[in-house]
């Protein structure tokens, strides 16, 4: 099964909170807001992930190894950058 994280906004009304950090990489209880979806895509069994960037695109992509307790989604996960929705930091 394959999904699609869409993570290209520039989420404007979060103000400066995400003017250098893309919303999905916020700290909810102490991780990134976006480790909760992935981890939640490989529980329900998603092996290929696309996550689509944009705003900061550079942030998700340095995000090199997402663990996930004994799991990893590295290797199954692809960055899509999308031009027209790209706001450098």
């Amino acid at each position: 099964m394959h999904a699609v994280l869409l993570a290209a906004g520039r989420s404007q009304r979060l103000g400066d909170l995400t003017s250098d950090l893309p919303k999905c990489l916020l700290e909810v209880g102490g991780r990134p807001f976006i480790m909760y979806s992935l981890e939640n895509l490989v529980r329900g069994g998603v092996r290929e992930i696309t996550i689509v960037t944009g705003h900061c695109d550079g942030a998700i992509q340095n995000m090199a190894t997402i663990s996930l307790g004994h799991r990893s989604v590295t290797g199954s996960t692809r960055i899509m950058r999308t031009p027209e929705a790209s706001y450098p930091c």
